[in-house]
């Protein structure tokens, strides 16, 4: 993981992680972001109690979203204001929620699951869901099968008369597999009471879904037509299909026969995904209910033009597509992610007026030609070549581009921001903005705000940890061997491996390098043999280096120090820093192995990666 808040401005921040070492090496690398670590909102996303239970003893989160539901784990959910998708089934079944404890935990639930076919505990839950309707203010979802549905809402409505209720957004109705004859009139009459019960499809949707051949779906046909139920057809990969209720009027998407009906189907917000199909591409345009789309795997020997509109799409994913030019209209597309495709040309016709996200990775050949206005806020470009944007920008906060070449943003009008270092570069070969080299941006950027900018998208972070007990101390070493075979990868910067440790004061920590070869063979000789090492260690207040054994102080003694920090250039150079500001260089001359070495057991944030962070070197001179 790896992740930077360069915004400092930012006053609210939602963030999601999945294990409590994310947290903590989060809280560690953004030590410069302290102040507003009080003002962030963050979710739990864990995956074991102990996990759970420490994250609600340091922070209160408004939302519960994990699958931890235990014994120690249920007292804490009274502190948040959101659960969302609670396993009722499991807490009932092992008896660690009471009714009482249920009554205060209901108006925190934001989804539910329905069942009265099931069988034991999932009936019995579905029924006492069903008998307090009322209590459930904070649904946002709610999905079951059509009989369970129907009843929850007579109650929650007392049948239609209680409108003023707070409705859920979706509703999802899971349909029997079959239509036993074409008189069996059960589902028409559910299905009316559920219309009566949520006469305004604007804010409630209602999604049916329905598994069936192509005969059963004529006996469905006859029934959903007595109640001006229309269909709505969709090129889908998928045999399930749906019935979407909203304004009164229905489509279904799924293997259905088109006919003329299809155009009367209001249009409803679904994904769609074409792999490769040339049926697709030859088609003039989407249906206007599709807006996340994606495109794989189209590729070409011979420049294809594709003419398909995608009005309503509002994200739009392409991937591994080769040789297209776009001369359709992306209106309405706001997120635009293209991954590992070559020679894309995207002309004036594509239009791109409400494109706000650009992401571009593993990419080469790829243009955008027009003087159309975009309201472009971000651009993220990594490990991509001969890059084109030529539209004018206005808006842009932030770009980001890594591990990269020939970039042309040549109609960028805020060109002064940047110089003045609201903008991110990093590692970069060649760079032009309307017509002007810049090679300073990281300069100016590091030496402004000494931040460590994350490489990508989708860096990690990663370790290995020993915990040794000898005598009365225990002491935890983390450490991380160095890829010897690093490369320069960029005229203007140089990628490092960087290591970083919080520390705290009355305690012993160290970071450095060693000569793993010489360490190891005095190891075997049980001898004292000196070995090659540059350390940068704590004790009490003071921050001393040592290098093979000679001990040196940095800085004034009395100066308290947070973070310090070791990073290697290409297997040939260290560096040290302590908050940020670089403290030293020093050339070594063997295989190292960086470490950090917490004794008394004492917290430390750490962080270490596989070229997890970039630094411009042009700011260490």
């Amino acid at each position: 993981m790896g992740i930077c808040l360069d915004h400092f401005y930012l006053l609210s921040v939602v963030l999601h992680f999945e294990y409590k070492e994310d947290l903590q090496t989060f809280l560690g690398v953004n030590h410069k972001c302290e102040q507003m670590i009080h003002t962030m909102r963050v979710t739990p996303k864990l995956q074991n109690e102990k996990s759970v239970i420490w994250f609600f003893k340091h922070f209160s989160p408004e939302t519960y979203d994990t699958p931890i539901y235990t014994e120690k784990v249920i007292p804490y959910l009274l502190q948040v204001d959101l659960i969302r998708s609670p396993n009722l089934k499991i807490l009932f079944k092992k008896e660690l929620l009471t009714i009482e404890t249920f009554d205060l935990l209901i108006p925190k639930i934001t989804s539910g699951v329905l069942d009265l076919y099931g069988e034991g505990t999932l009936k019995k839950v579905t029924q006492i869901i069903i008998s307090k309707a009322k209590q459930f203010q904070r649904l946002e979802r709610l999905e079951g099968d059509i009989t369970s549905i129907t009843e929850f809402l007579v109650n929650y409505t007392e049948g239609g008369k209680k409108l003023n209720y707070k409705m859920p957004k979706l509703v999802v109705v899971n349909c029997p597999l079959y239509f036993e004859n074409e008189n069996d009139t059960s589902m028409k009459e559910c299905f009316t009471t559920i219309t009566k019960c949520i006469p305004n499809f604007n804010r409630t949707k209602v999604v049916c879904q329905i598994e069936s051949n192509t005969d059963e779906w004529k006996v469905a046909e006859e029934q959903f037509k007595e109640i001006n139920f229309y269909y709505h057809y969709l090129n889908n990969l998928h045999k399930r299909s749906a019935l979407l209720c909203e304004e009164g009027k229905v489509g279904i998407k799924g293997e259905l026969q088109e006919d003329e009906r299809l155009e009367m189907a209001y249009p409803h917000a679904i994904e769609q995904t074409c792999e490769n199909n040339e049926e697709f591409l030859t088609q003039t345009g989407l249906p206007q209910s599709v807006e996340v789309f994606y495109m794989n795997g189209c590729q070409f020997e011979e420049p294809f033009l594709l003419k398909t509109d995608f009005l309503n799409v509002r994200q739009l994913f392409l991937n591994t597509i080769n040789t297209v030019t776009f001369e359709c209209s992306f209106l309405n597309v706001e997120i635009l992610s293209i991954i590992n495709c070559e020679r894309l040309l995207f002309k004036e016709q594509c239009g791109l007026q409400k494109l706000r996200v650009l992401w571009i990775q593993s990419c080469e050949d790829v243009k955008f030609y027009g003087k159309t206005t975009t309201p472009l806020q971000y651009i993220g470009i990594n490990i991509s070549q001969e890059i084109i944007y030529q539209r004018q920008v206005e808006a842009l906060r932030k770009i980001q581009i890594v591990d990269s070449g020939n970039v042309e943003l040549s109609s960028i009008t805020r060109s002064e921001d940047i110089e003045e270092g609201n903008f991110v570069f990093v590692n970069l070969n060649d760079i032009q903005m309307n017509g002007k080299i810049y090679d300073t941006f990281n300069t100016m950027r590091n030496n402004r705000s000494l931040h460590f900018v994350s490489k990508s998208l989708h860096s990690f972070v990663n370790g290995e940890v020993d915990i040794d007990k000898g005598g009365e101390w225990e002491y935890k070493t983390v450490y991380r061997t160095f890829n010897t075979n690093l490369e320069t990868s960029a005229s203007h910067s140089n990628p490092f491996d960087y290591f970083e440790v919080d520390m705290k004061l009355n305690q012993f920590i160290s970071i450095g390098v060693a000569d793993i070869y010489e360490h190891m063979k005095s190891h075997k000789s049980e001898s004292n043999l000196p070995f090659k090492v540059f350390s940068f260690y704590s004790e009490d207040v003071e921050i001393d280096f040592c290098e093979n054994e000679k001990k040196r102080t940095f800085g004034n003694e009395e100066k308290k120090s947070n973070v310090c920090g070791c990073g290697i250039i290409n297997t040939s150079e260290i560096f040290f820093t302590q908050n940020g500001i670089l403290l030293g260089r020093f050339p070594i001359n063997f295989k190292p192995d960086i470490q950090a070495i917490v004794f008394n057991n004492k917290i430390s944030t750490i962080n270490c990666g596989e070229s997890a962070f970039l630094y411009d070197l042009n700011s260490l001179e």
